[in-house]
């Protein structure tokens, strides 16, 4: 409500991402749909943008629709992603963007991935990875890796992520 009533006060629209996600947290999946079809979302800052995409893919996932839930995430601008924004994604969520997206991710993102997030990769996810990326995985998500994921990487690959994994 106060988030309303701010937004009516004095116009700003960078609330709209918050005020969705409270309705989603507040079990109103339908009204923060409603929220992320706002016109004014197209006017939002492009990590607000970001940050309403993801918004609006879990309260798909919260309405059952898992498959428009990943649709949605994968039309996401990753690059956008703040390193908040990132570690709040599911890992079903996360699952989503590693078709093509996962090679967008920067170094930074990438080492601010949660060692959950990390140990749902597949293998073919970690394969898509570059070698900067590779590099910046820490140690505790080295650590959350399985001996198949790492079995499965190149020799190199391997090479970059033990250099991480001793940082």
């Amino acid at each position: 409500a106060e988030f309303r009533a701010a937004k009516r006060m004095n116009g700003a629209i960078e609330y709209l991402p918050v005020m969705a996600d409270c309705e989603r947290a507040l079990g109103r999946p339908e009204r923060a749909l409603e929220l992320s079809r706002n016109p004014s979302v197209k006017r939002l800052a492009k990590a607000d943008q970001v940050e309403m995409t993801i918004v609006e893919a879990g309260a798909r996932f919260d309405l059952g629709e898992v498959d428009g839930a990943l649709r949605t995430l994968e039309s996401a601008d990753i690059k956008s992603l703040t390193v908040a924004a990132l570690k709040a994604l599911s890992t079903a969520q996360l699952a989503a963007l590693t078709t093509d997206q996962l090679p967008a991710l920067t170094t930074v993102q990438v080492a601010a991935l949660t060692t959950d997030q990390v140990a749902s990769l597949t293998t073919g996810d970690l394969n898509s990875l570059t070698t900067a990326q590779m590099a910046a995985i820490t140690s505790a998500q080295a650590a959350a890796l399985t001996t198949a994921q790492i079995a499965n990487l190149t020799s190199d690959d391997v090479a970059v992520l033990s250099t991480a994994a001793i940082k």
